[in-house]
């Protein structure tokens, strides 16, 4: 909980900084954070180096620095991401991108929408889709499809915490459960 807390004061300080002066942006810059987080939670070698205290603070800085060139990271993200290795909060940065693009999305009106069906959605689906959750939640629905067959037809969809379930596979439990 405690970690939580810490990362969303992150985050909201990473808005309201970047929030008048990269207002265009936050979608880039939130996107390369999480970019970072990644590279950092895939990689073994880089997450031991950054998060061993046997290691320099400028040989951490150099290290991380190197790999947001390399990964083309802008100023702004670079910037928030070697404030948390400065302040020692390297170790949040998942949960602080997390956090990021949850406040970003807010302040663009979008949300982010998790689809899972039982099979690949057309084009002319996922825009009927995307209609249909613009006008249910009021805002620019940003999708994250993933297959499962086991749903056997249909969709299941999570916004938040909320999931409308209108697979195959819950209508026949529901069946089943009424017998």
């Amino acid at each position: 909980m405690k970690e939580t807390a810490a990362a969303r004061r992150y985050a909201k300080a990473f808005l309201d900084t970047f929030a008048e002066s990269s207002a265009g942006n936050l979608d880039a810059i939130s996107g390369q954070i999480r970019g970072v987080a990644r590279a950092i939670a895939d990689s073994h070698d880089l997450r031991s180096i950054l998060l061993n205290p046997a290691v320099s603070d400028p040989q951490k800085r150099g290290i991380l620095e190197g790999v947001m060139k390399a990964m083309n990271t802008g100023r702004e993200a670079s910037g928030a991401v070697l404030l948390a290795l400065t302040k020692g909060r390297i170790g949040l940065l998942p949960e602080i991108a997390e956090e990021f693009e949850k406040l970003a999305f807010e302040a663009l009106g979008k949300v982010r929408v998790d689809v899972t069906s039982a099979m690949d959605l057309s084009a002319e689906e996922e825009k009927e889709l995307l209609g249909t959750l613009g006008k249910l939640t009021g805002k620019t629905a940003v999708l994250t499809v993933k297959n499962d067959p086991t749903l056997i037809g249909g969709v299941v969809v999570k916004i938040g915490s909320l999931v409308y379930d209108g697979s195959v596979s819950n209508q026949l439990k529901s069946l089943r459960v009424g017998i």
